[in-house]
């Protein structure tokens, strides 16, 4: 079971970082009516501020334990930050301001690459316990569902899709 846990969480995390994508441009565009400026100042710019941050959770979670464990709970905080940002972004009516369009979309993507983070260092765990033939398949299989159902997703999403979504 501990080994299809982990690609199925990349399985997850590709599709979620592709089709939140999709929607987010078009959220901006015809909910919020927003220039392309704006929309690119969002989706580039502040959205894209959690990457930077991505060495940053893997220091908290090293030197900050939480109930003695290292990366469990972070990858919980990450999973149930982004799932509260989406969620809220989804029910809160009227549709919210840009201000606010711009937090939740922030703490999304924080949540996402903080759980990517954790589920990362996991796999770099497992892999240091490999020995022999088995060194490195555990990453090679998970990056490879990871990207896999990332382009997957994507190329699907853009051509069932793309004369509705004008992209």
């Amino acid at each position: 079971m501990e080994n299809i846990v982990i690609p199925i969480f990349y399985f997850a995390l590709g599709f979620g970082q592709k089709v939140t994508f999709v929607a987010s441009r078009q959220y901006l565009r015809r909910v919020l009516n927003l220039s392309p400026a704006n929309q690119g100042l969002i989706l580039d710019v502040i959205v894209q501020i959690p990457w930077s941050l991505k060495l940053f959770y893997a220091f908290a979670s090293d030197t900050l334990p939480i109930n003695g464990q290292r990366r469990k709970p972070y990858m919980f905080i990450g999973v149930t930050c982004c799932t509260l940002a989406w969620m809220l972004l989804g029910v809160i009516h009227p549709s919210p301001n840009t201000s606010l369009t711009c937090v939740l979309m922030f703490l999304a993507t924080f949540g996402l690459l903080m759980s990517d983070v954790m589920a990362d260092a996991l796999v770099v765990e497992k892999v240091a316990l490999e020995k022999g033939q088995e060194i490195g398949t555990t990453q090679v299989n998970n990056l490879l569902v990871l990207w896999v159902i990332f382009d997957a997703t994507w190329l699907v999403v853009l051509r069932k899709f793309q004369h509705r979504l004008n992209v």
